[in-house]
Order: structure tokens, then sequence, then C-alpha cells
């Protein structure tokens, strides 16, 4: 038989004098239908090894809600060695596991953005050193995520750049958004301009840490630099030049 006390009313619904009847069957049929059968063997086991029983599992309360509890207990061995009681408490979990379910879905919806964002996503820790970066931002610059995750933001960055990052670093830490373009260097060696969005968040150790979106931008600073060249070498002709689009429009004309 079973004896029950401490607080079954407020856990069960149920009066300790409604309670105390409730034997190891009524027990068992009061699981989850899905949660039974694994709650059944692990106590068949325990009686068996005189080990310790712990378990999660949902329970059907007096008005026929379920909560989840957290059952937990121990053996009394007799002279013979053999499990003779059992010691144990049963807890309502229902509070932690739906916080505990609200924060995964928290984290899969933070995962799927995360992974299919189109732009660069990198976290930092606040020295600067990467702990996490997305494939757009690995493809951007020809690293894998693992030769990235670790290392330093500083072996990116052009030399020239390497005083800014100190800067840059420093107002972050003092909670300061940052909005900039800089150059970095992808593993092939080539230099390529990035727009980067910069802020300080907490990262998912608690600590505090720098999320840092980041668009490549080279090939609108080519086009740009192409433009300025055209716009350059118009302005040097010493006769009058126009350009006119196809729909007969004068776009340029230059001093001359």
């Amino acid at each position: 038989f079973i004896v029950w006390s401490g607080a079954i009313e407020s856990v069960t619904g149920y009066s300790v004098e409604e309670y105390s009847s409730t034997n190891i069957d009524r027990w068992a049929e009061m699981i989850h239908p899905d949660d039974r059968q694994q709650a059944l063997d692990l106590l068949e086991k325990v009686i068996a090894s005189a080990s310790e029983y712990n378990i999660e599992y949902r329970f059907r309360r007096k008005d026929g809600s379920y909560i989840t509890v957290a059952d937990r207990g121990g053996f009394m061995i007799d002279t013979g060695g053999k499990a003779s009681r059992m010691l144990g408490a049963m807890s309502d979990i229902s509070e932690r596991k739906l916080a505990e379910e609200e924060l995964a879905e928290r984290e899969k919806r933070y995962s799927a953005l995360f992974n299919l964002s189109p732009s660069g996503i990198v976290l930092e820790d606040t020295e600067g050193n990467i702990v996490d970066v997305n494939e757009a931002f690995c493809k951007s610059l020809g690293y894998t995520r693992e030769e990235l995750v670790g290392k330093n933001v500083r072996v990116l960055a052009s030399p020239e750049q390497l005083s800014v990052i100190e800067h840059h670093i420093a107002l972050l830490r003092s909670d300061k958004m940052l909005e900039h373009v800089v150059h970095d260097v992808r593993k092939d060696g080539t230099l390529c301009w990035m727009e980067l969005h910069e802020t300080s968040i907490s990262l998912a150790s608690g600590q505090q840490g720098f999320l840092v979106v980041a668009h490549d931008i080279t090939e609108r600073k080519r086009a740009e630099e192409r433009i300025r060249l055209l716009a350059h070498t118009m302005e040097s002709i010493s006769e009058m030049t126009c350009i006119i689009d196809f729909e007969d429009r004068i776009t340029f004309v230059n001093q001359a």
C-alpha cells in the first residue's frame, strides 16, 4: 500500500482523504497513456535493482487536466538486501516544462532565421572572438563555419582596419549601435567591402557579446568607382559630350 502526505491537494486536486486510498494500480491509471508504460517499466526495474526512481510524466488531476510531474524516490533495503519500502516525492513541474518548451521554440525560430538569412550574421564575445556565424557570412569570405568559430574578427580585417576595430569594440562594450563599412580580407587574400550593423546583445551563455549583421557591398563599391571614373573621364574631354538613355533623354553633359 501507499501512504500519501504533503501537498496532495495542490498537486493532484484531491483532498488527502480522497487520495489516501490510491494504490499502485490507481496511481498508474492516472498517468497519461503515452507515459504510463515507461513509468511502470522503470518502477519494475528499480524495484529489482533497489536503485533510484527518477522520471517525469504527465499526471491526471481530479478535474481531468494533466500536469507534468517529476517523480523521484529511493528504496529502503531489508536485511536480505531486497527493496522493502520506497520513499519518494512527486512535484508539479508544469510551469518549468512550459518555459522549457517556449524556450526551445524560440531557439528553433532563431536558428531558422540565423541559418537562412541572406545577410551575413556573426556572434562575437566582447573580445571580438567569433562564437557563431551563419552560412551567408562564410560564403562572403570563403571560409567554412569551422574555420571561423573561435577565431578573432581581427584576422579578417585589412591592416589599416585594425585600429578601427579596437575603437568599435570599445563603443559596443558601452552599448552603442554601429553602422559602418569596413575592408575585409577573404580567405583567398582578395579584399571585399562589408557594410556592418553591430549591437551589443546577451549571448546564449548569458554573457555580453556582439551581434553583427554584414552585407557584402563589394560589387556596389566597384560600380560606384566605375561611375566615378567615367564621370571624371567625361569631364576631362574638351569637347561637349553627353550621354543619352534609350528613351532619348540626356542623362549627362560635361562642362565643355
